[in-house]
């Protein structure tokens, strides 16, 4: 058998250069290492006495692992987007850091409105976005009402305004997702209204517009983690009711799209977290009010819709500074004043009006591409005459 010849210079104990793996110094002692030769080594793991947070920025990116030195708790950058990292809590397996999404993983509602005329079933109803099926009956608002708007918070939904018997309201109610309790009233709105829109981010819910003696064109906003009224922050650039409201979380803006009175087809955005107006920066593709909205990350939906005429349309626009919506779907029934809702996959619809005054049909459309809607349930509580524009998810 050959022998095979080594290369054993480099264990000389000759020399002090760093790639003698027995370079000493002619002391006869070794050295302190030079590690400036290794590659592909780990910085380490970031130890501190509190925990990450979404805006912590690690140096190493993803991957990055960071040690809780208080709770012994333990993470790993999975995202190391400036201000929106994410963090994966890998010892106690819960508690992930992450930025807040308004889309929701688990649950949409709806706030109740009866057939015809008689919006006084005041029911929640839960509908779940892991598996298709009907809604469930799971408690009551402070007071039966139609023309509500819906805003999410992160540990509560909110249902805003509403109109019965020939009262406007200014009631601001809130139910705790946590559990299937009945709302509890938390603060007013500056007046009593109807007919309203709204957007939110994680800590404000922002209604907009509505009808209450006259068209309105005020923007207000309610605290989501606190109980408190609301505060006048700006107008509209033009007063309407009946209109949608969509929420561009991640940039911080609201927007307010369509309404009545006439052929109304502008879109506004306003800044949230700031007392502003809004601005008028474009067009839907189709004048329309009375429809549902779902939102995204960076879209947000229109769905059917009324005035000047019911519509089974799904549509769809960029979020930012010039918009104009396009024609991205179509909803399997035509029908007004229907809920909308979104998951991190799909935008729902609940209800509405047309061809009749009882519709329950629950239905989704995919976020991931453009398509049509497919029935997927039924309310079990008639939602049909006059819901708001949104729910709220979870």
């Amino acid at each position: 058998m050959a022998l095979t010849k080594v290369d054993i210079s480099i264990m000389d104990n000759v020399g002090t250069t760093a790639n003698k793996l027995l370079a000493y110094d002619g002391s006869g002692n070794l050295p302190a290492v030079d590690g400036s030769q290794l590659i592909n080594v780990s910085t380490g793991v970031i130890n501190s006495a509190s925990d990450p947070t979404i805006s912590t920025n690690p140096s190493g990116g993803v991957g990055s692992q960071w040690a809780n030195t208080t709770s012994g708790e333990f993470y790993v950058c999975t995202d190391a987007t400036a201000g929106a990292n994410k963090w994966i809590n890998v010892g106690a397996g819960t508690g992930n850091i992450q930025p807040w999404l308004f889309q929701g993983t688990q649950n949409g509602y709806h706030f109740g409105a009866g057939p015809d005329y008689s919006p006084n079933n005041g029911s929640l109803q839960k509908i779940s976005f892991t598996s298709d099926g009907n809604s469930t009956n799971v408690a009551n608002n402070t007071q039966g009402r139609d023309t509500w708007a819906g805003c999410t918070g992160e540990t509560h939904g909110y249902c805003c305004a509403g109109y019965n018997a020939g009262v406007h309201y200014n009631i601001v109610d809130r139910f705790a997702y946590a559990a299937d309790s009945t709302f509890s009233d938390v603060g007013d709105l500056t007046a009593t209204k109807r007919s309203v829109g709204a957007s939110n981010n994680k800590t404000y819910g922002y209604i907009h517009g509505g009808y209450s003696g006259g068209t309105i064109n005020v923007i207000e906003r309610i605290q989501l983690v606190a109980t408190a009224n609301a505060a006048d922050v700006g107008d509209l650039s033009v007063a309407r009711n009946y209109p949608g409201g969509n929420s561009d979380v991640g940039n911080s803006y609201g927007y307010c799209t369509g309404g009545y009175p006439g052929t109304n087809n502008t879109i506004d955005r306003y800044q949230m977290q700031a007392s502003s107006n809004a601005v008028d920066v474009g067009d839907m593709i189709y004048p329309q009010a009375s429809h549902a909205n779902q939102s995204t990350e960076t879209y947000g939906y229109q769905s059917g819709g009324g005035e000047p005429s019911q519509s089974n349309y799904i549509r769809k626009f960029a979020f930012g500074s010039s918009i104009t919506s396009t024609d991205v779907g179509d909803l399997t029934v035509a029908r007004y004043d229907l809920t909308g809702v979104t998951s991190t996959t799909y935008g729902y619809c609940m209800g509405g009006i047309w061809p009749d005054s009882n519709n329950n049909i629950i239905e989704k459309f995919t976020l991931a591409s453009d398509a049509n809607a497919t029935d997927v349930g039924d309310l079990v509580m008639v939602g049909g005459r006059y819901n708001g524009p949104t729910g709220a998810q979870y």
